[in-house]
């Protein structure tokens, strides 16, 4: 069934400003996503690659075996992509349902496509587990209203998807929900209360607790952290802390709660949170190194505008003594926008990716943590929606959504046009040819 482009457009938009630039090393993000542009900027990160690699980037090394792209367009589909030839292995049509975001399951045995049922705010939500050994479409799985983003449990036995607020017949101001579902059983549990909007979500590395950020203060009621207890599935008592985003440091003892004044760490032990840790700008998002020891945090400049990128900076935090290291102010940022951050799994590089909007080109900025020493500017296309790193830290990867606009020509929107994967080479800082996906690409995962 067609649907409108204009509503089609705005439902990806949603869900592509939810998705937070929380990272750990090699792992993808649980998704993410931030209901509002010009408030929460953020992300999702993962990777996707098409066509033939050109020659500066064929010398490198091998790059991840398979890479998934959801496509929120008409048709909506998930895009797999061989990495190891750059070429498209198929097209998995998402039947009725719009295709917006997809994620990795840590095995890497199965992807997961997050597909909404129809048009409409609110509408039912549904898993399509993929196969990644035969890119074969599973049974879906039900889950809660307007799903936004997944997190599993470091097992990989339960995912944990967050819902929608927006339905049509739920109050402004009712309970947000986290929908538990076995994957092996392929069932959704009973849905878990949580804040009004529920945004950011975070693991602790040995299961037992979920980070459930409110990230949305629009109704007028406080934003809050609910701690989840994922051994019995009851939410606990709720933090009083206006978070952005949330992530969990890899040794489990601290959460991190972005907000728009600093970092607030929270003892998991006691749920108890500490001291603000002020920065020089509002927290965009955060990305954790893989060896444990330094949280990096993209910060903008403007207090009243946190999607204003014109002065941007990263600064290195000790995860375990909470200490400001150094201080990089990143070139050439576009002026508006969302942001994105990833870090190499094997810790060499940290990446900075500023959208833009209309016809301003994306800008990616890396920066060596040996030294840390930004890159010039790197060109990367135009309206880029997500930033991820091979696991082999050999590539990066830049997402642009494209566009399914049919209408009649206006300035401010761009013809139908297939999104597309753009790889750079970590070594060289070389910037291949661009991959054709779908129409709307609005998310990206490798399964190594």
């Amino acid at each position: 069934m067609a649907r409108p482009n204009a509503l089609r457009r705005q439902r990806a938009s949603r869900r592509l400003t939810r998705q937070l630039c929380v990272r750990a090393g090699s792992r993808s993000p649980a998704g993410a996503s931030l209901r509002n542009r010009a408030v929460v900027p953020l992300v999702l990160v993962l990777l996707v690659m098409i066509g033939i690699v050109p020659s500066a980037l064929a010398s490198a090394a091998v790059a991840p075996a398979r890479i998934y792209v959801a496509n929120a367009g008409d048709p909506s589909t998930v895009t797999v992509l061989n990495g190891l030839t750059n070429f498209v292995e198929k097209s998995i049509p998402i039947r009725n349902d719009i295709a917006v975001g997809v994620v990795v399951a840590p095995d890497g045995k199965e992807a997961y496509a997050i597909a909404v049922g129809s048009d409409e705010m609110g509408s039912p939500g549904r898993l399509v587990p993929i196969n990644t050994s035969t890119n074969v479409a599973g049974a879906v799985i039900n889950v809660g209203t307007d799903p936004q983003s997944i997190a599993f449990n470091p097992n990989g036995r339960f995912a944990y998807v967050v819902d929608g607020y927006d339905a049509a017949t739920t109050a402004a101001n009712a309970p947000g929900t986290i929908t538990p579902v076995n994957l092996a059983e392929g069932v959704a549990g009973r849905p878990i209360k949580v804040g009004t909007n529920p945004g950011s979500i975070a693991i602790t590395p040995d299961g037992r607790t979920a980070y459930v950020a409110d990230s949305n203060s629009i109704t007028g009621n406080p934003t809050t952290i609910t701690p989840i207890n994922l051994f019995t599935n009851t939410p606990e008592k709720t933090l009083h802390v206006a978070a952005r985003a949330i992530a969990v440091t890899l040794n489990g003892q601290t959460a991190l709660a972005l907000t728009s004044n600093g970092v607030v760490p929270i003892a998991t032990a006691t749920n108890i949170p500490g001291r603000l840790i002020r920065l020089g700008g509002v927290p965009q998002a955060i990305a954790l190194a893989s060896d444990g020891q330094m949280a990096w945090v993209l910060t903008a400049s403007d207090q009243g505008l946190a999607s204003d990128l014109e002065r941007v900076q990263l600064t290195a935090i000790n995860a375990a003594t909470y200490a400001i290291g150094k201080v990089v102010t990143l070139p050439g940022m576009p002026k508006s926008g969302e942001c994105f951050v990833a870090i190499t799994p094997n810790g060499a590089r940290i990446y900075a990716l500023g959208q833009g909007s209309g016809k301003t080109a994306s800008i990616l900025v890396a920066v060596a943590a040996s030294n840390d020493v930004a890159s010039k500017p790197i060109k990367v296309g135009v309206d880029a929606t997500a930033l991820a790193v091979s696991s082999n830290s050999k590539f990066v990867y830049v997402l642009t959504a494209g566009s399914d606009y049919q209408g009649p020509p206006i300035a401010s929107q761009p013809k139908k046009a297939p999104g597309s994967v753009i790889p750079i080479s970590t070594a060289s800082g070389r910037v291949g040819t661009p991959i054709k996906v779908g129409f709307l690409a609005s998310a990206m995962a490798v399964a190594p």
